[in-house]
């Protein structure tokens, strides 16, 4: 249980951390609530991507590629990670 605890307060500390940096980057209301939601939803969609194979074997690029879309950063991720002989993401 304490180990969902401290999970959870993780959680909490980064969503206001998204929050305050939004916050001082919005010029309106409207633009705030937009771009939070973005945020959320791209924080929400990665926590999504590692569940699904229980925080292992996702490709740095899936949840780095997720995390910038609210930010119009559409080019394809894959293009600027390399990997060693491996498969290691350097």
């Amino acid at each position: 249980m304490r180990e969902i605890s401290h999970r959870v307060r993780n959680q909490y500390a980064i969503v206001l951390a998204v929050i305050r940096q939004t916050a001082t980057r919005s010029r309106s209301v409207e633009e705030f609530e937009r771009r939070i939601r973005e945020r959320i939803m791209a924080l929400s969609h990665s926590h999504d991507l590692l569940s699904q194979v229980d925080w292992a074997g996702v490709s740095l690029a899936d949840p780095v590629a997720h995390q910038l879309q609210p930010f119009g950063a559409l080019q394809p991720v894959q293009s600027h990670i390399r990997r060693t002989r491996k498969g290691r993401v350097i």
